[in-house]
């Protein structure tokens, strides 16, 4: 075996081991599979699509494996300033991932799946930096719809319809939140029919996820459902989405996840009412939200963080409601079982990336005032302000945390 074919297979085989750990584990190997397939690189005679392909898949699952490494750290070492220092690592790992697909060529073109690959690096890019530069995360969704465009041109597959799909809606959904609402709409109706061609294209029979395909419709359309101003489209989109789910559901009736995105299209459907001063219709919708959705996902994995999360939320709607209509008992009542559901919640906290992690603590801290537990709201938020992801002033004018001595 030559010097160049001997690092490409011992490159190989350090990925391969990378792939099989998760998180922290997995992060010096992918180091070490990068290491090796640039060695590997350098002693070719000419650029190796093999050796390039490992060497941009490595970088991408090491960015991806620093990221789950920095969500699963205790609530004391997961600041803001490792969370900004996993993301700043894990964008240069995924520019370098990006610009090493880009040199992937078959017939003097790029290869099929490096397109794809790179897509899928390019969407993972934009949303590290989404929440700092809405800007770089449109001008990276935009290049990756590029490429999963050019290429389905060249050969038309189901995943990558899925993909461009929730490329679209994430290109959507960041310029609905950089104030570019009217370019959303045509991206959301897009995303649609992209759905609706992976779809098409999809036979569970060949072993196609469909069930997946479905959840990430849904999701699509939720999305969609929440930027929307008339209540009659949101809603008419919402039912679609619950239509999907169901389908999903009907796939794989022992999966939690299509059950947790049920509960979150129905809690939606709820919160859409409750503004509209529909107070029945609200209550009807979190209600199903729980049974339907939350709880059922709870048959099936009793510790489930995102679902014990899920019921949170709705209990805290549901508390809304019972104040609004002066029934102080059961408002009390709704309070008591959100904030059991976010200490729940918060008992796995590696479940949460940082800044979900810091809404759950927060409103937990808002339950527990609600509970006439002030003491142990402010133990929450005070240290929720010495990480900087709260302001004095927020916790001041929020009427849950009346009573709350800092």
């Amino acid at each position: 075996m030559s010097g160049a074919a001997g690092l490409l297979r011992a490159a190989q085989q350090l990925q391969q081991r990378a792939e099989r750990r998760r998180g922290a584990e997995a992060v010096p190997l992918y180091q070490q599979a990068v290491a090796q397939y640039r060695e590997a690189i350098a002693a070719a005679a000419a650029d190796d699509p093999d050796a390039l392909f490992g060497l941009a898949e490595s970088l991408q699952g090491g960015a991806e494996a620093t990221l789950a490494a920095c969500t699963a750290l205790p609530d004391e070492a997961l600041t803001a300033a490792a969370a900004q220092q996993a993301a700043s690592q894990a964008a240069v790992a995924l520019q370098e991932s990006v610009a090493a697909y880009r040199r992937v060529l078959e017939g003097g073109q790029l290869r099929v799946d490096a397109l794809v690959c790179a897509g899928n690096a390019l969407s993972t890019w934009a949303e590290v930096c989404a929440r700092r530069d809405a800007n770089q995360s449109l001008q990276l969704l935009q290049q990756a719809t590029e490429a999963y465009q050019a290429a389905l041109q060249r050969e038309e597959d189901a995943l990558t319809w899925s993909n461009l799909a929730d490329c679209l809606v994430q290109r959507a959904s960041v310029c609905c939140e950089a104030g570019q609402g009217a370019a959303a709409g045509p991206l959301f109706d897009e995303a649609m029919q992209a759905y609706q061609r992976a779809c098409g294209l999809s036979d569970a029979a060949d072993g196609d996820d469909v069930p997946g395909l479905l959840i990430n419709w849904a999701r699509g359309l939720l999305a969609m459902a929440q930027q929307v101003q008339d209540l009659a489209l949101a809603l008419s989109l919402l039912d679609e989405a619950a239509r999907r789910l169901e389908q999903s559901i009907a796939f794989q009736r022992g999966s939690e996840e299509p059950l947790l995105a049920l509960g979150d299209v129905l809690l939606e459907r709820g919160e859409k009412l409750a503004a509209a001063g529909d107070g029945a219709g609200a209550a009807a919708a979190l209600q199903r939200a729980l049974s339907e959705g939350y709880q059922q996902a709870q048959r099936i994995r009793a510790s489930s963080p995102e679902a014990a999360l899920g019921v949170a939320d709705v209990h805290v709607q549901l508390a809304r409601l019972a104040g609004t209509a002066g029934d102080a008992a059961a408002a009390a009542e709704h309070w008591s079982a959100s904030e059991a559901g976010y200490r729940a919640a918060l008992q796995q906290p590696a479940a949460f990336d940082f800044s979900e992690r810091c809404d759950a603590r927060y409103n937990h801290a808002c339950c527990l005032a609600r509970c006439g537990r002030a003491a142990e709201a402010a133990v929450l938020l005070r240290a929720l302000l010495q990480l900087g992801s709260v302001a004095e002033w927020d916790i001041q004018r929020d009427a849950d945390l009346a009573g709350v001595q800092l």
